[in-house]
């Protein structure tokens, strides 16, 4: 069994990405829990809809993932992380195998663990839809949390260096006028929202 070590969980049974965190959030830190590289469509419908995984799986990860608290280290019955290379999910099973809780990583920690994934045997694994989740709302409370942090970052970038850059690597664009950058983004921003906020994080607190 492969194991991914220390990171951070904030387990709950809605999806929410790290910027979406809040302070009162209970984020759990993981000494230790059992990894699995999976297809994306196992990916899709474990993060996004109501499983019920196999028994025999279950009974694979029985105490398998160790936990700190107040201290001292204690085990969790039912947890693992799942990977398709490009995306992964932590995923917390209650005993009838079903995947009652979930969390996304930091992006450092999130980085990693596809990265690590990339080594291992891809794991068929047994599951059952039981209901299909509408994903709308959700993405729609994310785009509208990342347009106000986008352009609360955009405030600070004056750098034309740093403008230029993220013309280039964004949209592909040679150009170091910030208008231009601010006009491709609103124009692309319903389908790239991800990739310009991550782009304009990293630039924004690296000044």
């Amino acid at each position: 069994m492969n194991y991914i070590y220390d990171i951070l969980l904030n387990l709950n049974k809605k999806v929410y990405d790290f910027y979406d965190w809040n302070e009162d959030d209970k984020v759990v830190h993981i000494k230790k829990a059992p990894i699995y590289t999976v297809d994306s469509q196992f990916i899709y419908n474990i993060t996004n809809n109501d499983i019920i995984i196999s028994k025999h799986f279950l009974e694979q990860i029985y105490k398998k993932t160790e936990i700190y608290i107040n201290g001292s280290v204690k085990t969790i019955n039912y947890l693992a992380i799942f990977s398709d290379g490009n995306n992964c999910i932590a995923i917390k099973f209650n005993k009838r195998g079903l995947n009652a809780k979930k969390s996304k990583f930091l992006i450092d920690e999130d980085i990693d663990i596809n990265n690590l994934s990339s080594h291992f045997r891809k794991k068929i694994i047994s599951y059952k839809i039981i209901n299909i989740n509408n994903k709308k709302l959700n993405t729609t409370r994310m785009q509208r949390k990342c347009y106000f942090n986008i352009f609360n970052i955009m405030k600070n970038i004056d750098n034309k260096s740093q403008i230029k850059y993220l013309n280039y690597e964004l949209f592909s664009i040679k150009s170091d006028s910030k208008q231009i950058l601010i006009n491709n983004i609103k124009k692309n921003f319903n389908r790239d929202y991800l990739k310009i906020y991550d782009f304009l994080k990293l630039i924004g607190t690296s000044k």
